[in-house]
């Protein structure tokens, strides 16, 4: 059914994923335009008649401000907070935007190690036992470890390893590639999230155009913007 989309409450913070920026959704807003909504999003209803956003969040994102559509495709379900909850880890698990270390505090937040076994909280979330047990050794783990899981610098088949350690630095290292070496004043890799913030800000404090190859280069370089659709930008954009 078709909704009004000014009766659509959308908290990010309820959302699992964070940080969606309007260079996040670029590409998907130009799908949206282009072959329409094919998958609508998930609401459920509030009692002042409203509704709440669960699950869709970057595709009411694009719709809302970049293609400012009045209403869209949503699909109403009558499920309790925790179930709904549920749903948004669940959509955002299946379509991999999530990293492990959120994925990990979005599984102990609803299923919560201390009240659900390794094999309920799978299937509750349509997953195997060992995934929900990787994720919850790796909330075990020294903040500063976690982050070589969440960059992906070393696979989370390997986090029991460094658990178990009595030396983990030089076990993440060792697992990383690298020798043990001393600190060293290094500028670290910036996240996506990092990068769609200062893109964000660059877009509004100076005169850019968000649409633009430049900010596309940007937004193509982190994984937001498809190929394909960089070069139809370049191409709509060239002088010549």
């Amino acid at each position: 059914m078709q909704i009004p989309v000014d009766q659509i409450v959308a908290d990010e913070d309820f959302n699992c994923r964070q940080g969606i920026t309007v260079l996040s959704v670029r590409d998907l807003a130009g799908s949206l335009d282009t072959v329409g909504q094919i998958q609508p999003v998930v609401v459920k209803p509030r009692d002042d008649g409203r509704f709440d956003l669960i699950a869709g969040f970057r595709r009411y994102f694009a719709a809302t401000k970049i293609l400012q559509w009045e209403t869209i495709d949503a699909v109403v379900k009558e499920v309790d907070q925790h179930e709904a909850e549920t749903l948004n880890l669940i959509e955002n698990i299946e379509r991999q935007d999530l990293d492990v270390l959120a994925e990990a505090k979005a599984i102990e937040k609803l299923f919560p190690a201390s009240r659900y076994s390794s094999e309920d909280a799978a299937r509750a979330v349509r997953k195997y036992a060992k995934w929900v047990q990787h994720r919850r050794t790796l909330l075990q783990l020294p903040e500063d470890i976690q982050k070589h899981f969440q960059a992906g610098l070393i696979p989370l088949s390997r986090v029991r390893a460094v658990l178990e350690s009595d030396d983990r630095e030089n076990t993440c290292a060792v697992l990383m590639g690298r020798k043990r070496r001393q600190p060293c004043k290094q500028l670290g890799k910036r996240s996506k999230r990092e990068v769609s913030a200062m893109m964000n800000r660059l877009s509004l404090e100076f005169d850019v155009d968000p649409m633009g190859p430049v900010v596309a280069a940007l937004s193509w370089a982190i994984g937001h913007c498809a190929t394909d659709r960089f070069e139809r930008i370049i191409k709509e954009k060239s002088p010549c």
